[in-house]
């Protein structure tokens, strides 16, 4: 039986949700083992800063565990990377899943700790009516099903076709941005990013594609991939993509947008860190995965 760690490193979870969600898991036949279940929260968080650190690397450290899904994003990722043993996580990697604020762990466990992580679904997704989607995807993950071809049937916008071969890096925009600076962020040269994001106004998305650009991390991008992202206080779906393609002009690789993998859209994971080879064409995409270690970045060739 695979085994999945439920931990909450960020916001307290209600316990009627996360509850269902262990319900679910095992419904569906998995093994459950829930870290700081009676944890005391500590203001928005499920608990200090110490303790969530302390219960996710127990879910490191139990041999027991296959797989960690965090169960909510919110914040305090970004809190309890000073806490976390990188060292020890090296030598008990195992696949940790979500999105959102878990950005800041995937990044810190990719750089750190050589850790696979994956832009997946979390525990509030295994709920209500979109529960069966997010365990496919879940199951997906576990098999290490993650290739794929989108079209437009997705809902994929194509903005410019294109070849290309890199390692998948991002996540959500605001947090990823947020750890520019820090012991953790890392983005290597030739990379396909990608990025989605919820809830923020148009001044915000288009500083944050100021502050990618005027950091040299649009310089190393080879291609973009977008999660559907929808603005703060709009109703134009072109929003976010305007806004982005401001910025994107020297991106000479396929930049694809609406990819379903975001917080409205979480139907396909994402395994970051991963060699990604991307091939988009007027009507489709083709996703590729590949462990890093198994292949080099390829260049960008033209279609």
């Amino acid at each position: 039986m695979h085994t999945i760690a439920l931990v909450a490193p960020g916001f307290a979870v209600a316990p009627d949700i996360r509850e269902t969600a262990i319900a679910n898991l095992r419904s569906h036949g998995y093994g459950v083992k829930v870290f700081g279940r009676h944890e005391p929260a500590d203001g928005r968080f499920a608990g200090t800063d110490a303790a969530r650190a302390r219960h996710l690397m127990q879910a490191y450290l139990d041999p027991e565990i296959d797989t960690i899904v965090c169960m909510r994003g919110g914040s305090g990722c970004s809190r309890i990377l000073d806490h976390l043993d990188f060292g020890a996580i090296a030598r008990n990697t195992k696949p940790l899943i979500g999105y959102s604020d878990v950005t800041a762990l995937h990044m810190a466990l990719t750089h750190e700790a050589d850790n696979p992580v994956i832009h997946g679904p979390m525990g509030i997704d295994l709920l209500g009516a979109p529960a069966e989607r997010s365990f496919q995807v879940l199951a997906d993950i576990i098999a290490r099903r993650f290739d794929t071809e989108l079209t437009g049937a997705d809902g994929l916008y194509i903005e410019q076709t294109g070849r290309f071969s890199g390692p998948l890096i991002g996540g959500n925009l605001t947090v990823f941005l947020s750890l520019i600076g820090t012991p953790e962020f890392h983005v290597p040269d030739r990379a396909v990013l990608f990025f989605e994001d919820v809830g923020e106004y148009d001044f915000r998305m288009d500083r944050a594609f100021v502050q990618l650009r005027r950091s040299g991390i649009l310089r190393k991008a080879g291609a973009c991939l977008f999660g559907h992202t929808r603005l703060a206080g709009s109703d134009d779906p072109d929003a976010f993509r305007q806004i982005a393609m401001s910025h994107l002009g020297d991106v000479t690789g396929p930049i694809v947008f609406d990819i379903p993998s975001a917080h409205d859209r979480m139907k396909l994971a994402l395994p970051l860190g991963h060699i990604c080879r991307v091939r988009a064409n007027t009507h489709s995409v083709d996703l590729r995965f590949i462990p890093a270690a198994a292949e080099a970045p390829r260049p960008c060739i033209a279609v």
